[in-house]
């Protein structure tokens, strides 16, 4: 059974000719990756509706610059608790523009590995922050396969499992996908505050200063456990970190009083 387009006309146009219209004129916003420039291993993109990040995910997407046969889909769970890593069996997802297959053998064997990867359906049913990234990889990379992975909270040891699992199943070319939203509900004075230390940390490639600001309040992220866990890899595979873009909410609302933050990157190899 396909996994159904749940967010289409809410969080990005539910008609197909106006989704495309919409997500080539985000990606044309941005100029390409600079020739000498590889294309990124994972991409660090937002997930709220397009008139508010929708132009921030496509700077990451528009660096895009060779093929991938898989995006490996990581973001956190809004809609229903979860603990560790929540897989899904449905075998493609639907979006206005048509289905993205999913590799279902790759499911199959994360979960006969067990802990902390697990069945649960209904939380990957309705979650948004996955959903919403599709039409952009449907757009820049046409006939990818999806492995969605919805994470929820883990513990070191438990991120340390989850990275080890993929790493068994890695294919050459898999693009990783990462998505969070930064600080929530504050003004843009002190969302940029927040941000910005979310965004030099990131930056850096810094997993345990990252750990440590979200601890003391010093940085806010909805996704922070799929950012942990990517700074993480990071730091096993080297590499760097381009920061593309960063803004809030108050560019598509024009409220300054409450905002939502947004960043892309991409992580490169050296």
């Amino acid at each position: 059974m396909p996994r159904r387009a749940r967010w289409a006309g809410q969080f990005y146009p539910g008609d197909a000719a106006r989704l495309a219209a919409e997500v080539d004129r985000l990606l044309a916003a941005w100029p390409p990756a600079p020739a000498s420039e590889p294309s990124p291993w994972a991409l660090l993109v937002p997930h709220a509706g397009y008139p508010y990040s929708g132009l921030t995910a496509a700077a990451a997407y528009a660096r895009i610059t060779g093929e991938a046969a898989r995006i490996v889909l990581l973001g956190p769970s809004h809609h229903q608790p979860v603990q560790g890593f929540a897989l899904s069996r449905e075998d493609r997802w639907e979006t206005p523009l048509g289905d993205l297959a999913v590799d279902v053998a790759a499911v199959a064997d994360l979960l006969a590995a067990g802990r902390p990867y697990h069945l649960d359906e209904a939380a990957l049913a309705w979650e948004h922050s996955l959903e919403v990234q599709l039409p952009f990889l449907q757009r820049r990379l046409p006939g990818v396969t999806l492995l969605p992975v919805l994470m929820g909270w883990a513990d070191a040891v438990e991120r340390a499992a989850a990275r080890a699992a993929l790493g068994r199943l890695a294919r050459p070319g898999d693009l990783w996908v990462v998505t969070t939203d930064l600080s929530h509900y504050h003004s843009r004075d002190e969302a940029d505050r927040l941000d910005g230390e979310a965004e030099r940390l990131i930056a850096a490639g810094d997993a345990a200063g990252f750990a440590a600001a979200l601890a003391d309040g010093r940085l806010e992220a909805c996704g922070a456990g799929p950012v942990q866990l990517l700074l993480e890899e990071l730091a096993d595979r080297g590499g760097r970190v381009a920061v593309l873009d960063r803004r809030d909410s108050s560019d598509g609302s024009g409220v300054t009083s409450e905002v939502v933050g947004y960043l892309a990157a991409a992580f490169l190899a050296t």
